[in-house]
């Protein structure tokens, strides 16, 4: 059982030695990105590419089914409940 604890111990200290490394060159990897930075003129978008949180918008519904209750908001392929009739007809009223 001392043999498990040791290597814990090991271990412990295994992983001091890697945080402790992490941080010193952490420091001097983020100097030289914002030296990379200032010097191409990069912006945020151009470094970590276009914002995910844009794709989550849900639209307002602009068009209702009356016997499923289904909403479509006028983007993307018309649905089934719409197909050749007029959509005037499903509007919402605001």
């Amino acid at each position: 059982m001392s043999r498990y604890r040791d290597l814990i111990e090991q271990r412990a200290e295994l992983e001091r030695q890697i945080n402790a490394v992490k941080s010193s060159e952490r420091a001097a990897v983020l100097d030289e990105v914002r030296r990379l930075v200032i010097e191409f003129e990069l912006n945020a978008r151009e470094v970590f590419g276009a914002n995910k949180a844009k794709k989550g918008i849900k639209l307002t519904p602009k068009f209702r089914d009356p016997e499923t209750g289904k909403t479509w908001c006028g983007r993307g392929r018309t649905p089934l409940w719409l197909k050749d009739k007029d959509p005037k007809d499903y509007l919402i009223s605001r």
